[in-house]
């Protein structure tokens, strides 16, 4: 294989594991977000 495409690989690897950490704590300040916006929504969990 060669050295350029093993270095390819290896920063898709990291880039998608840095993006699978950030998800969730991008989730949650989204959600904290639109919460605090008083955008009305279903009120499930009011």
């Amino acid at each position: 294989m060669p050295r350029a495409l093993w270095w390819l690989l290896v920063g898709m690897a990291l880039n998608v594991t840095g993006g699978s950490f950030l998800w969730p704590l991008n989730t949650i300040y989204l959600h904290e977000q639109l919460d605090h916006a008083g955008g009305g929504g279903s009120g499930a969990d009011a």
